[in-house]
């Protein structure tokens, strides 16, 4: 699962050391825009060989199929820039050891440059004789937009303010098809109105 986290992008991976040892690492994408087209900067923890040559990192538009091959060196970071909006890239990362021994792909990770969707089955949900929870589902083959749910709030539908921002990590559940998630309703005497959008890993929202 994406996380999102002050517009870092974080997901576990894991490579095969050159000893076949298994280690983990973090994948780590956060947004930068220096001219035409999208850009990211991916980048992951070093990898704890002494006889480390570099690191590969491989995109590609289809799962599994990477049309784009990178050598970032021994540097732990890589930008990658003319990313379209709109399309979905799958990335990985690979170390390569001093006799040229190449580990096992990590773990892909899947990007989108594009919007999210609106979350979809939004209700109020009694949690208890006087607590409400408000909740919501969100396509699963959306997440790859990493997105957060910005809860808003409002006495008289015109005056909107934010008051809750849920991350990804906090689903509570999934059926496959999509993600659940649920907001605990804090006690107030007025009466609210509440709103829900959702904002991708590049500050873009949809909505509400």
């Amino acid at each position: 699962m994406l996380v999102i986290i002050r517009g870092s992008l974080i997901k576990s991976l894991c490579l095969l050391a050159f000893a076949a040892a298994v280690f983990s690492t973090d994948f780590v994408a956060a947004a930068v825009m220096p001219g035409a087209g999208e850009s990211v900067t991916i980048g992951w923890n070093p990898v704890p060989e002494p006889d480390l040559q570099g690191y590969r990192v491989f995109l590609g538009t289809q799962s599994g199929q990477y049309t784009q091959t990178f050598d970032a060196g021994t540097e732990t970071s890589i930008l990658l820039d003319n990313l379209q909006a709109g399309q979905t890239y799958y990335f990985t990362v690979t170390a390569i050891g001093s006799t040229g021994l190449e580990s096992q792909p990590a773990e892909e990770l899947q990007l989108t440059i594009a919007p999210p969707p609106l979350p979809l089955g939004v209700s109020l949900v009694a949690s208890g004789p006087r607590n409400l929870n408000l909740q919501w589902t969100f396509p699963a083959s959306a997440m790859g937009s990493s997105p957060e749910f910005i809860v808003q709030a409002s006495a008289d539908l015109r005056n909107w303010r934010e008051v809750a921002t849920v991350p990804a990590s906090d689903s509570i559940g999934e059926n496959g098809q999509v993600i659940e998630f649920s907001w605990s309703i804090p006690r107030t005497a007025e009466r609210m109105f509440y709103r829900l959008t959702a904002k991708n890993w590049l500050g873009t929202s949809t909505g509400p």
